[in-house]
């Protein structure tokens, strides 16, 4: 495509600006010149970016922006026609490309400071698709004194300025709504240009300077590799959430004072409270007339939620017609744990990749033994571990299994425990435990993990089958209260529910464990704020870990664990089939 200029005018500030002169082109047609003529426009040597992907996630398009002009480059795909490959290579004797040409006057030329929102999303994506660096770059909303929900409207504003500056409807349209997928070009350099006029505020500019930089050009490669990789599946399965869902609820309702009380049915279409999602609610009359009005949800406890109307539903609409949520769920606490760890990595505040654990898990330094080895282990046949476990005999198979999980050796921190179903798993579970628990002179605790709240409670429920009782099950309020507390009805008694976290403090932890030091949990429980704040792992260390059902469990999910208890555990175990697929999109 042939290079274009053009004017935008900004509608996110209220403040009137002078047009934006834009340049867009194919990355092919940039060159020295250009690239010069828009960086002299740049006040400061401040440049805000902005991304635009593909279907997949990949990145197609870069905006970069001064006060005044934009520069819009449409990436080629990697040896294609226009780049070829001993061009992108950079091979001795032949001329810069145009990636070259970018990399070293802009993206890593540590005298402009790049400033983006999610700037790991923009760093990760360089690199993974494209494999350039980027220096001196700068996440906006790490620079925000409060950390918040990264991706909400409210965060947004704060950092744009607030809302007596800004025309909160188009920041909600050009960084949130249809905006992002309408005009591409003309949305991405609005985009960048925004993130450039935050330097102009004093006070953000004074935050900025303190906010740690993004460097992949100092990072090691293998690093960059995994993250960047974790970075894009956690994209891609935000892309899978629905936008619109229909949620089920009883047809009697209450309104009063303009909330909305509403009953659901199905949990898996529950209302949820959130910062960025939109109710629709329409109601009927006996007579067959309807209204329509719209909120947001304020409360919800169990099967019950408010729902704040911007209109009254009068006494003459009778029954509820249809309940619908515009808008993707506001991320988890795993998802914004897991985001908290990967943007850390990216500014070098963690150390969780350097962990022997993280070396072993992503790097693959361990390969598991084959499931048709005969052999025992060497550390186990001259000091094997003692197994206590007399509920069911175990075969070679399973003893070879709990031995591993047991071993002290340090070549065995981290082992892979795998067969199809039907094979025992769980009985290898239970023995581990028993073992452990065992050894009477140590006092280590032991954590048992899966994905989902119903794979922790059928852990529980085998453990109690063999006659292992002494454990306690960490589960979410959200979960249990009113949907599914008639699951835990065998386990009751050894139930703790997240909305009791904390109370009491340490005593009132301890008089809720009892001295049990078998703890199960979902994985994302590693994540759940008050947990993290409480006592539990003070209590009973995370130690031993045995995931169950880890097939399941994308590798980027362990971040959280790894990244606050990575320095404490002593044994982590993958427990699962092999032959089942992780729930993830191809």
């Amino acid at each position: 495509m042939v290079k274009e200029t053009t004017t935008l005018q900004q509608t996110i500030f209220k403040k009137a600006h002078e047009p934006i002169q834009v340049t867009l082109l194919d990355e092919v047609d940039l060159n020295v010149s250009v690239l010069s003529d828009f960086l002299q426009t740049a006040v400061q040597n401040d440049v805000g970016l902005a991304t635009v992907h593909g279907p997949k996630g990949v990145l197609r398009a870069l905006a970069f922006s001064s006060p005044s002009h934009a520069l819009y480059v449409r990436f080629c795909k990697p040896g294609g026609k226009k780049v070829g490959r001993r061009a992108q290579a950079g091979v001795t004797g032949s001329p810069k490309t145009p990636r070259i040409i970018l990399t070293e006057q802009l993206l890593c030329n540590p005298s402009y400071r790049k400033l983006a929102f999610d700037m790991h999303h923009v760093a990760a994506a360089l690199y993974f698709d494209h494999g350039l660096y980027i220096k001196n770059a700068i996440d906006l909303q790490s620079a925000q004194r409060e950390q918040r929900f990264r991706s909400t409207l409210r965060t947004l504003s704060d950092v744009l300025g607030g809302d007596t500056v800004l025309n909160t409807s188009q920041v909600a349209y050009n960084f949130l709504g249809h905006g992002l997928n309408s005009d591409l070009a003309h949305n991405a350099c609005l985009r960048a240009w925004a993130c450039c006029r935050v330097r102009s505020s004093t006070h953000w500019n004074l935050n900025l300077m303190g906010a740690r930089q993004i460097d992949t050009e100092v990072m090691q490669k293998k690093h960059l590799i995994v993250i960047c990789k974790f970075v894009r599946d956690a994209q891609r399965l935000e892309a899978l959430k629905p936008t619109i869902v229909k949620n089920n609820v009883k047809a009697e309702f209450s309104c009063k004072d303009g909330v909305l009380q509403l009953e659901c049915t199905h949990f898996s279409s529950r209302l949820r409270r959130s910062k960025t999602q939109k109710i629709v609610v329409t109601a009927g009359s006996k007579q067959g007339s309807q209204i329509t009005a719209k909120g947001r949800t304020v409360q919800v406890k169990g099967k019950r939620a408010s729902v704040s109307l911007d209109k009254p539903i009068s006494s003459k609409y009778t029954d509820i017609r249809s309940v619908q949520t515009f808008g993707r769920d506001d991320p988890s606490p795993a998802d914004a744990e897991r985001t908290r760890v990967l943007l850390s990595i990216f500014q070098s505040t963690t150390n969780v990749l350097h962990q022997p654990l993280a070396v072993r898990i992503f790097s693959l330094i361990d390969p598991p033994l084959s499931p048709r080895s005969k052999q025992v282990p060497r550390a186990c046949q001259s000091s094997p571990p003692e197994i206590d476990f007399t509920a069911r005999p175990l075969n070679a198979s399973q003893q070879r299994a709990v031995r591993r999980v047991l071993s002290d050796d340090i070549a065995h921190r981290v082992c892979l425990i795998h067969g199809p179903p039907g094979t025992g798993k769980t009985t290898v579970i239970a023995a581990c435990v028993s073992s452990i628990l065992a050894r009477s002179n140590v006092k280590e605790g032991v954590w048992l993990v899966a994905q989902s709240n119903v794979a922790v409670k059928n852990i529980a429920e085998k453990l109690a089958e063999f006659g292992l009782e002494d454990f306690k099950l960490l589960v979410s309020k959200d979960f249990h209260f009113e949907w599914h507390e008639h699951l835990y009805e065998k386990i009751k008694p050894k139930v703790i529910r997240t909305d009791m976290f904390g109370a009491g403090g340490r005593v009132g932890t301890e008089r809720r464990l009892l001295g049990s030091r078998v703890m199960l949990c979902t994985l994302s429980m590693f994540s759940y704020p008050r947990f993290l704040d409480g006592e539990f792992s003070r209590i009973v260390p995370v130690n031993t870990v045995l995931v169950d059902e880890a097939s399941q469990i994308e590798l980027g999910s362990y971040l959280p664990l790894l990244h606050n208890f990575g320095d404490m555990i002593q044994k982590l175990a993958f427990i699962g089939d092999d032959k089942q697929r992780e729930c993830f999109p191809c």
